[in-house]
This record gives C-alpha cells, sequence and structure tokens, in this order.
C-alpha cells in the first residue's frame, strides 16, 4: 500500500504525483479549451473580451470555484502530511508561496496571459 512519501513501485512520493496529475490536468484545461483561451483573453484585457463575446462574469466564477477546489486540495494534502488538523499549520508558508508564483515566471505587474499563448 503507497503511503504519502513513496509508492511502492515507483519510489515517487504521492504527493508529488498528486501535483503532477493537477498540472497535466490544468496545461490541457489552459492550452486546448476554449475555457483557456477565455482565460487569457480575460487577463489580457478584459473589456476586449467582453466585446469579444466571452461572458466574463461566468469565466471568473468558474475561476474562483476552481481555485478553491485546489485550494481545499492542497489543505487536505497537508493535513494528510503532517497528520494533524491544525489551523496554525500553514503560517510562515507565505514567502513560500510568492517565491514559488515568482519563480514560475509571474510578472509583478497585474494579471496577464503568458506572451507563449496559443491564440
Amino acid at each position: 500500500m503507497p503511503d504519502l512519501y513513496g509508492s511502492r513501485w515507483t519510489g515517487v512520493p504521492v504527493l508529488t504525483m498528486i501535483l503532477l496529475g493537477v498540472a497535466a490536468l490544468f496545461h490541457i484545461l489552459m492550452t486546448y479549451t476554449d475555457f483557456g483561451r477565455s482565460i487569457y483573453a480575460i487577463g489580457g484585457n478584459e473589456t476586449a473580451a467582453r466585446l469579444a463575446g466571452i461572458n466574463v462574469n461566468r469565466v471568473r466564477v468558474i475561476m474562483y470555484m476552481l481555485s478553491g477546489a485546489v485550494a481545499g486540495l492542497a489543505g487536505v494534502l497537508l493535513a494528510a502530511r503532517t497528520t494533524s488538523g491544525n489551523p496554525i499549520n500553514g503560517v510562515g508558508l507565505e514567502l513560500q508561496a510568492i517565491t514559488a508564483v515568482f519563480l514560475g515566471g509571474a510578472p509583478p505587474q497585474a494579471a496577464r496571459g503568458a506572451s507563449w499563448a496559443p491564440f
């Protein structure tokens, strides 16, 4: 039976496999679907996206729901990793989260889609 620190067959931690699965799912969502293109369009210019016929409010609500679902998944995985439901488990991780965003290539300016967007 696999535990959180490594699978018997691959030796890769289960949390890493979950990360890769979620990242692949969102890559497919953002690259190959109209919904992902709508997100890039709204991030680039909300007014132009609205004039192009994109329901900005609907896309925004769905993105908030997806963001909440991924945050909930992260909370469940953190509780599983630490085997405790202590509400202060994430205290002090804010700087690491901001650093990960910048290392991932997010610009420090306003939220905009990536310049390599496939449209």
